[in-house]
């Protein structure tokens, strides 16, 4: 290859690159963990933990039009696939003290982890990091009571203070990474309205 044809090669994978980083970023906002029941509370006042686990495979990335991403590589373009193995470890302390205008206090602490498969692994486009940790959350959090209805909850609510902190692993060449390189404070509000009767009581 002469000199010219290399530097063009570099140019249009260094464009690529560029392009495929836009494509996979996310907003920086609250993409939440749930949905039915959100904010609800917990059964009682206490620690809580739970476990989420998602397994992906096969999984295709897609270009911005919706088509099957080709990555360059020494064999020329292939076809881009990633496998994902998540997991997210949630510890809660509710307490029972109301602090503001009948909210009970309470804390939530995430601690994602994940590991990536990236295929084909020998592209000269985007690589996956190799660590697992992911960004640590810490999210002080006002649950309130039910408001009851005649057979059951009709209203729950909660509103959270979220505080993510740039714990996870990061490295600026890579295009997959578990954490963020950056903090951010995510505030939100969750509610759930019954607006048919429940058959039974909280």
């Amino acid at each position: 290859m002469t000199k010219k044809g290399s530097r063009l090669l570099v140019a249009a994978v260094g464009l690529g690159v560029s392009s495929l980083t836009q494509a996979y970023d996310l907003p920086a906002v609250n993409l939440g963990f749930t949905s039915f029941l959100d904010g609800a509370p917990p059964a009682g006042p206490g620690w809580y933990a739970q476990q989420y686990v998602q397994f992906y495979r096969n999984g295709r990335l897609k270009n911005a039009n919706g088509g099957d991403l080709l990555l360059p590589t020494a064999r020329g373009l292939e076809k881009a696939e990633v496998e994902a193995n998540i997991g997210l470890t949630q510890v809660l302390y509710q307490s029972d003290q109301p602090l503001l205008l009948g909210g009970k206090w309470g804390m939530n602490l995430m601690l994602p982890y994940a590991g990536f498969d990236l295929d084909p692994k020998d592209n000269f486009a985007i690589s996956a990091n190799g660590g697992n940790l992911g960004d640590l959350l810490i999210g002080p959090y006002l649950q309130w009571d039910p408001i009851m209805g005649p057979n059951g909850p009709r209203f729950v609510q909660r509103v959270e203070f979220q505080l993510i902190f740039p714990t996870g692993s990061y490295d600026a060449n890579d295009a997959l990474n578990v954490g963020s390189n950056y903090f951010s404070f995510n505030p939100y509000w969750a509610a759930t309205a019954f607006l048919a009767e429940c058959g039974q009581r909280f």
